[in-house]
């Protein structure tokens, strides 16, 4: 359902580039006041590289 075609590496680098947007995700936590929280940063390459990141979810997606 959130792949909509899309490989999962690809899926996972956009992500995490261009973060999350209230309303799109609706199993986000809320806490007792209601606040929502999880939703991630945008995160661009001056904070991860291109090469990191892409090290990064090459291993995520080893985990079993």
């Amino acid at each position: 359902a959130y792949l909509k075609g899309e490989k999962s590496f690809d899926y996972l680098m956009k992500k995490v580039r261009t973060g999350t947007k209230i309303g799109v995700n609706k199993n986000w936590v809320k806490s007792k006041e209601g606040k929502t929280y999880g939703m991630m940063t945008p995160n661009p390459a001056s904070r991860i590289s291109d090469a990191d990141l892409k090290d990064l979810i090459t291993y995520i997606l080893s985990l079993k």
